[in-house]
């Protein structure tokens, strides 16, 4: 499955926001696949990545998006995981 993305850059920026809606979405990823080690594996991230997204102490960039979307099968897009990146779906 490809996905292409579009680039945008939003104005202001808030981290703290986006983070927090990251944390959210991957926590979602988590609960789909059954376990971050899981949801780790079939996105080909470390857990100790997962575990940080879900501590909204980091976010993914839009390669890690693309795969942690492919890792559900793409029932959350890659918005979901990097709003910061990506536009939202249409």
């Amino acid at each position: 499955m490809t996905i292409r993305s579009t680039w945008v850059l939003l104005e202001p920026v808030n981290r703290k926001e986006i983070t927090k809606i990251v944390s959210a979405n991957v926590r979602r990823a988590v609960d789909l696949a059954g376990t971050q080690a899981i949801i780790a594996s079939r996105a080909g991230v470390t857990k100790g990545a997962i575990s940080k997204f879900c501590r909204a102490e980091a976010l993914p960039t839009g390669i890690t998006a693309n795969k942690l979307s492919n890792a559900v099968g793409g029932k959350l897009s890659p918005h979901d995981f990097a709003p910061h990146i990506f536009n939202p779906p249409h």
